[in-house]
């Protein structure tokens, strides 16, 4: 169609000088651009306007009526223009409307409004009667500079709306820039794709880089669903990503659903992990804000699993029963376990209730509905109540079982009561012992009291019968009878706790009476964790006349041999074979021979090199031989141990005194331990091989100085034949004595 201030493309232009007959040319000739022959002058205006129509008519129809080409300029540049205020409108009915330039411009064609808008519209009702704007090698731009909502609209009121960029290269894009203003998609289509964006390979990038609080990017469904879907096979599928600062947030919320599941994360067959890396209590928090609202949890097979290096703490503010609880609900073999894995504290699994009780209820119907085992090797259970007592309560048995001592004990002023109303009352001990059932009154003024019928008391023991007291008690026939005590194929005890030398008394009360006391090849044994006295007013023997050891034992404490009389040999010791004297116990645990006024010898018969030995065998023993002013005196000659030396270094020991030294194969160095701990110390080295004046002897002094000589030195050298050097520790320094 024709527009306002448009130059038709083909026609002849024309001019002045043309001679002869003007004739119109037809719309064919116009396009066409059929040239002037001979004296026909072809023109479509005036010899030098150009034609505007102040009402259209038809392409190939008649001429419009007289003063219809009124206000008409042209400013010689192929530039027409109306004054009129009337529309000038150029159509087609049925065939189409091309406007082409061939001009190598930017404005080749312009279609231009200076003051209202220019309207594109395409009415078709078939598939393919399209608006399309195609650029061949060069870009398609729409530029308004009005300020108004709709200063650029692209409308379709019937079909739809495409917008497609086949550009293979990088930067061949379809861009969408509003500078100072918005961007809208609107689409009122009912349709899962009313708006589609959509990359078929490459990505899709929405960035906001506005600076101001609400210059967001908003993404708002009314009456429909919000889908966020990738079909990449890959790590971080889906990212949301803030990056702002110190006080960014992400929020996913459903402001009126009332659905349990109004925010669903939900993975189908892969996980769902929560991190949060902020270093506080609350680096991931779930929360409820209405007042009663819940978080539950739905999970298979793979349970769940918290796990922390830090503390995990379930508390609970609502007021009222099961405010926290732990519930399996998953079928016959289900179990529900708290567990502290390497926690060794007695309170490693607490269950505390600051002001209330602890309830355990069980609804198995087996002895075992409720366990509590405590099953390391030296586990145990401590109950403690206060005065409201500890009541087990059962229509069944009651069993209380121990594998080492036990005991039930009423610890302040209160009767312990064990009563069958209807049955015995057995207690039972299977200990192979004496104490094996123990029955005590021994508090205080308190006594037992054992009370029966006709049917009297019987006592029957598979073992022994024990029965004792803390105070004066009598087994009394008050008859002319005998009182017989017998064990007819066992032992007789009688014991007494006394302490006193008449604990046991056996008393034959009659001025004549004697006490007779046989016994076969088992012996007589005493034993007493107290003194045993036995008391003779005249001259008393103790004698083992057979072939057989006489032994005094004392396994804590001392043997004491003790004899009053004034004379030389007032204690004897006599052996025909050897005597040993063996004190085992620990450090200090000595063997000391005093005689306090007299003189001591030790005397050895034998005719052998060890007669006689003192010996300190410890490691680091010392031997003292301790004398007043009169001196140690050796009737003999003096033995002392030999060290023979050949290599070097040799490091001198505690069991050393004379070093023998031979250098004949080289240099040697002896050194001393320090001095300082060794005061009174002596030891003697000697060149015995003779090559010390070629191979000296260094004698160090292990840290400490070697005095002598008239200088102190760390170390002296033996450099002379066969010369040698007795060393001498003060407890400071080496005192260096040298033999030539």
């Amino acid at each position: 169609m024709y527009a306002d201030n448009l130059a038709i493309a083909g026609s002849p232009v024309s001019t002045t000088t043309t001679a002869g007959i003007g004739q119109l040319a037809t719309d064919a000739e116009a396009i066409a651009g059929t040239p002037s022959t001979g004296l026909l002058a072809l023109f479509v205006t005036p010899s030098n306007l150009s034609p505007v129509f102040a009402s259209p008519p038809a392409i190939g129809g008649t001429l419009p009526a007289a003063g219809a080409f009124t206000g008409l300029t042209a400013d010689g540049t192929g530039v027409v223009t109306l004054a009129s205020s009337a529309d000038a409108t150029i159509s087609t009915a049925t065939g189409s409307f091309v406007v082409s330039a061939g001009e190598s411009a930017n404005d080749a064609v312009k279609i231009e409004s200076t003051a209202g808008g220019v309207q594109i519209l395409a009415s078709g009702a078939a598939a393919g009667e399209d608006i399309v704007l195609t650029a061949t090698g060069s870009s398609v731009r729409l530029t308004s500079t009005e300020s108004a909502v709709d200063s650029i609209n692209i409308e379709s009121t019937i079909g739809g709306i495409k917008i497609l960029a086949s550009g293979a290269a990088a930067g061949e894009d379809i861009v969408l820039t509003s500078t100072g203003s918005s961007i809208r998609l609107t689409a009122t289509e009912s349709a899962t794709d009313s708006i589609n964006i959509e990359s078929t390979l490459g990505g899709i990038n929405i960035l906001a880089s506005g600076a101001s609080a609400g210059e967001d990017i908003n993404i708002t469904a009314t009456g429909s669903s919000v889908n966020v879907n990738s079909t990449e096979n890959a790590a971080l599928a889906i990212f949301l990503h803030a990056n702002g600062g110190a006080s960014e947030t992400i929020q996913l919320r459903a402001d009126q659903g009332t659905d349990d599941a109004s925010v669903h994360l939900l993975s189908d067959v892969g996980g769902v992990t929560l991190t949060g890396g902020k270093a506080a209590a609350t680096a991931i928090n779930l929360t409820t804000s209405d007042a009663a609202g819940g978080i539950t949890m739905s999970v298979g097979t793979g349970g769940i699993l918290p796990t922390t290096t830090g503390k995990f703490t379930l508390i609970s503010t609502a007021n009222s029963a099961q405010a926290i609880e732990l519930h399996a609900n998953g079928g016959v073999t289900e179990t529900i376990r708290l567990r502290a894995d390497q926690g060794t504290s007695a309170t490693s699994l607490d269950l505390l209730s600051d002001v209330g009780g602890i309830t355990l209820n069980a609804g198995l119907s087996t002895g075992n509905a409720i366990t509590m085992n405590a099953s390391g090797v030296a586990g145990g259970f401590n109950i403690d109540a206060g005065t409201g007592g500890f009541i087990v309560d059962t229509t069944g048995n009651v069993s209380l079982d121990s594998a080492t001592a036990s005991n039930f004990t009423v610890t302040g002023v209160a009767d312990l009561t064990l009563s069958s109303v209807g049955g015995s009352v057995v207690i039972t001990g299977t200990e192979a012992a004496v104490d094996a059932v123990q029955i005590n009154g021994n508090t205080g003024a308190g006594g037992i009291d054992v009370n029966a019928g006709t049917g009297g008391i019987t006592i029957d023991s598979g073992g022994l019968i024990s029965i004792d007291a803390a105070g004066t008690t009598n087994l009394t026939t008050t008859g002319a009878f005998d009182l017989t005590v017998q064990t007819t194929a066992g032992s007789l005890n009688l014991l007494a706790g006394e302490a006193a030398v008449d604990a046991i008394a056996i008393t034959a009360g009659d001025a004549a009476g004697g006490i007779d006391i046989n016994a076969g090849t088992g012996g007589i044994t005493v034993d007493s964790t107290a003194a045993i006295s036995l008391d003779s007013a005249t001259a008393s023997n103790f004698t083992v006349t057979g072939a057989a050891d006489l032994t005094l034992n004392s396994t804590a404490g001392a043997v004491n041999v003790t004899s009053g009389e004034a004379n030389a040999d007032s204690i004897n010791v006599t052996s025909a074979g050897g005597m040993n004297i063996v004190a085992t116990g620990a450090a200090a645990k000595d063997i000391i021979v005093t005689n306090t006024n007299g003189s001591m010898t030790l005397t050895a018969g034998e005719n052998v090199t060890d007669a006689f030995n003192l010996t300190a065998s410890g490691a680091a023993s010392r031997m003292n031989l301790t004398a007043g002013t009169g001196s140690i005196k050796f009737a003999s000659g003096w033995v002392v141990p030999v060290t023979s030396v050949a290599a070097t270094p040799y490091v001198v020991l505690g069991t050393d005194y004379f070093i023998s030294v031979d250098t004949s194969g080289g240099a040697i160095t002896v050194t001393l331990p320090a001095a300082t701990a060794l005061a009174g110390r002596t030891f003697v080295i000697r060149d015995t091989g003779g090559a010390a004046a070629a191979n000296n002897i260094t004698i160090g002094g292990g840290g400490t100085n070697l005095v002598g000589g008239g200088a102190a030195a760390a170390s002296k050298v033996i450099s002379a034949a066969y010369a040698g050097a007795t060393v001498y520790s003060n407890g400071v320094t080496w005192n260096y004595a040298y033999v030539a």
